[in-house]
Order: structure tokens, then C-alpha cells, then sequence
């Protein structure tokens, strides 16, 4: 029974590093190619968040003839914006997702190498990668969290002039459209510094391969 045991193990073990040899390369650029795309993502996520604060501005400051139709732009904006944070938010957990897969299989193909000279080098060259993704996670993480909370608030204003469209309700709002329109700035300033930490780690993805 051991013995099988043993055997089985040795064959999961060797199907492994068969398919870390086939796609480790892959698995780097495949991480890039996330990050890339997750940098695509924010410049149309400020847009929305820039919207979502514009209207609601225009709203609360502007004399409305229809407040409904002013109201009907802003619930669209917010719902746009939601849908925006749920992607970016997805396309950062698929950067996570795969860079969790590559140093996962990258260790793996490490304890074949026999040689400490170039045992060493895979690992500084790993270490390397992964300060690259940390670097982009410790941008990314605090930024998506304010984003979140952001498109929250926007969803209870919604949830609020969905019942009082008054002019008194709607100027009861006036010192939270003034915290969303500076909340909003500084989230677009946060994703400028995560486009450009991804920026970077992605250079580093592009120019720095797996051993074969």
C-alpha cells in the first residue's frame, strides 16, 4: 500500500512538472498580458468615477426644471461605475490568480535544478518577479478598497433620491456631493499610481522569462 501510495505521488509529482515545463514562459506572459489589461481598465474606471461625481454635482448645484431627468443620468452613471469596479476589481484578482500559478509552478521547476549556481539565480530571478507583483499589489489593493466604498456611497445616494426628489432633499445632499467630488478626485490620482505600478511590474513580466 505504500509502496502505491508512493508511486501515485511520484506520477502526480511528474505531471506536474511536465506541465510547469510547457507553460512556464506562458505563465509569465499570460501575468503580463493581465496587467496590461487590467491598465486598459483603469483609464475607462476614471472616467466613470469622474462621471459618477459630475452628475451627481450637476444635480444638487444646478437648478433642475426635471430633477427626474438629472436623476436619470446620475442612477445611470452610478450603475455604469459599479459595473466598472467589478471588472477592474475581476481583472485584479485574475493578476493575483496568475501570478499565484507561476510562482507556484516556478518553485516547483527550482527543486529539479541540481546545479547552486543556477538553483541560485531561478530564485533571485523569482524574488525579483515578485517584488515586481508585490509592488503592483501594494498600489492596487488600497486604491480597489476606496473604489469599492466609493461606488457604495453612490449606490445609497441612488437608494436616497430614488425616495426624495424634493428640492430640500435634494439640497439635504449638498456636503456629500462636495465629499464625493474630492473623494472621486483623489481615488483617479490613486489609479494613476496603480496604472503606473503596473506599468512597471509589466515591464519587468516582459523582459524577464522562466528558465527552461
Amino acid at each position: 500500500m505504500k509502496r502505491a501510495s508512493f508511486v501515485v505521488s511520484g506520477l502526480a509529482t511528474l505531471a506536474l512538472l511536465a506541465a510547469c515545463a510547457s507553460t512556464g514562459t506562458q505563465r509569465v506572459e499570460a501575468t503580463r498580458e493581465r496587467m496590461d489589461s487590467m491598465t486598459r481598465n483603469i483609464d475607462m474606471l476614471k472616467i466613470h468615477v469622474d462621471n459618477d461625481a459630475s452628475s451627481l454635482a450637476d444635480l444638487v448645484n444646478k437648478t433642475q426644471p426635471d430633477p427626474k431627468l438629472q436623476y436619470e443620468k446620475y442612477r445611470s452613471d452610478s450603475r455604469a461605475l459599479r459595473s466598472a469596479v467589478a471588472e477592474c476589481e475581476s481583472r485584479y484578482n485574475n493578476v493575483r490568480a496568475s501570478a499565484d500559478k507561476l510562482f507556484q509552478e516556478w518553485s516547483m521547476r527550482a527543486d529539479t535544478i541540481k546545479d547552486a549556481d543556477v538553483k541560485k539565480v531561478s530564485e533571485q530571478r523569482r524574488n525579483e518577479l515578485s517584488k515586481a507583483i508585490d509592488g503592483f499589489i501594494a498600489s492596487a489593493q488600497p486604491a480597489l478598497e476606496q473604489l469599492k466604498s466609493y461606488s457604495e456611497t453612490s449606490k445609497d445616494i441612488e437608494a436616497y433620491l430614488a425616495n426624495d426628489l424634493t428640492p430640500s432633499g435634494i439640497r439635504a445632499l449638498s456636503d456629500k456631493s462636495k465629499a464625493q467630488t474630492s473623494a472621486a478626485a483623489a481615488i483617479n490620482r490613486k489609479l494613476d499610481d496603480v496604472a503606473a505600478a503596473a506599468q512597471k511590474a509589466s515591464t519587468e513580466f516582459a523582459t524577464i522569462g522562466t528558465p527552461e
